[in-house]
């Protein structure tokens, strides 16, 4: 990599500026693959990190999941637009029209609606998946169905239920024969007990500006299908070498067909808002001219990004261990595709100025179970506040303290921007009822209903 130096820089620096104990990032390009590693595992237990040093992926494990959804259509075992009680008779949620019409492929592309972060204990049995399933019953809709783009674990619970019907094997085996194995995948894992037989990251909190362990670590049987593999960023990067490839392994084997991986990247449900699309779990965004699909996974403490470039034969994946991973990986990628794929970045968007009602409209409460977000007005600035209502990765664990109350400013007619706090940089957007008012906020991809009163 020219610049080499540079960019070794540029993560010393975002390291401290984030207090991300390690990283362990790839890069993938015409030339092969390139790996860059700093820090610790475990600021308690510190082992060096390396490219081979395993990290929860988190929600990356989505990808992986919707393979073995379209692939076992292709096969002929499922129909990815037949409703899901097709396949899980017993399937509901509260709202009877969302149960019995729901379909396969509306889980792959978060367009269900029901409440999505679910995290709740079903157990380490071979029924914790059934028992999650049923557990279901009691989701409300956050909007109907097919209305409106809005993050699902839940809908990957079910696929990974999907799965083990189909296959007949846990989720976490079907995952192994399907895919890990074909592809050689040899450092990804779900299972706690094996995982821990490796060199892991764990994640990392800041509390009183002091970097400390957090946990817990392991997530739920019944979530592994929606983000439970730990993987080093040498499988990843040879999962994005998969893709990029239509489906060969690194020895030429065309372990799944070209239409299948083709398919994998068609756009199915326009998120709008400037936002791009979703495809079947992939999201479909244009980055400087060029498509770009890309994912990302937290879990506690652990963030990471992962994205493919294929005009460019480009792909990079970055691991952390630090809550604020997410602005260390964004630095990352934003110096990657200007130096590497010579993307120069889009130029900032004319300022905006809201109307008196625009502001007016967007002061209130939106909820959702997990959490609630308040905008208010302060002076002349709208202020905002993070409050948890529940814990991750289970119902058990306890919900993180509110935030301290941050700016954002209306950066268009239907979007707003966080200036500072936690989740600063980020964006979200105005989702409208169909008789024109403001219904949901949609923040950090989920949709927040507007309460009324």
């Amino acid at each position: 990599m020219e610049k080499k130096a540079e960019f070794e820089q540029l993560i010393a620096e975002k390291m401290a500026e984030f207090n991300v104990p390690g990283v362990s990032i790839g890069v993938l390009t015409a030339d092969g693959p390139e790996y860059f590693t700093a820090g610790v595992t475990n600021i308690d237990h510190p082992l060096p990190v390396t490219a081979d040093t395993l990290f929860q992926v988190g929600s990356n494990t989505k990808l992986m999941t919707a393979t073995l959804i379209v692939l076992l259509a292709h096969q002929g075992k499922i129909d990815l637009d037949a409703p899901i009680r097709s396949v899980l008779p017993d399937f509901r949620v509260q709202d009877e029209t969302a149960s019995t019409t729901a379909t396969i492929r509306q889980l792959l592309t978060h367009s269900a609606g029901w409440v999505g972060d679910h995290f709740i204990e079903t157990g380490s049995g071979d029924d914790a998946l059934d028992r999650y399933v049923s557990s279901m019953a009691q989701l409300p809709q956050l909007a109907p169905i097919n209305f409106s783009f809005s993050y699902n674990n839940s809908s990957f619970a079910l696929a990974g239920a999907i799965i083990e019907k189909i296959t007949g094997k846990p989720f976490e085996d079907a995952l192994v024969d399907m895919l890990f194995e074909p592809l050689g995948m040899q450092n990804s894992l779900i299972r706690a007990g094996e995982v821990m037989l490796r060199s892991f990251a764990v994640g990392h909190s800041v509390e009183d500006d002091q970097v400390q362990v957090a946990g817990p670590w392991p997530l739920p049987k019944a979530m592994y299908a929606a983000g439970a593999v730990a993987a080093s960023a040498g499988d990843m990067l040879t999962f994005a070498q998969f893709y990029l490839d239509g489906g060969k392994t690194a020895d030429g084997v065309q372990a799944i067909p070209k239409e299948v991986m083709a398919q994998m990247w068609q756009p199915q449900f326009e998120i709008g808002h400037g936002e791009g699309s979703v495809a079947h779990s992939w999201f479909v965004e244009d980055t400087g001219g060029h498509t770009a699909y890309r994912h990302g996974g937290a879990t506690v403490g652990q963030l990471s990004a992962f994205k493919l470039i294929p005009s460019k034969n480009f792909a990079f994946v970055s691991l952390t261990n630090g809550q604020m991973g997410t602005h260390f990986n964004n630095a990352i990628e934003a110096w990657l595709i200007e130096n590497v794929c010579d993307i120069k970045p889009d130029a900032e968007p004319a300022p905006f100025n809201p109307s008196d009602a625009m502001v007016a409209e967007l002061v209130g409460i939106y909820s959702r179970p997990i959490m609630d977000l308040e905008i208010k007005l302060e002076g002349n600035k709208l202020i905002a506040q993070i409050r948890a209502k529940q814990g991750f990765p289970t119902e058990n664990d306890p919900p993180r303290p509110p935030t301290p109350w941050f700016e954002v400013k209306m950066i268009s007619t239907d979007a707003f921007k966080a200036l500072e706090g936690p989740v600063n940089g980020s964006q979200s957007q105005l989702i409208r009822r169909p008789d024109g008012t403001l219904g949901w906020v949609r923040f950090g991809s989920r949709l927040n209903i507007k309460q009324v009163g």
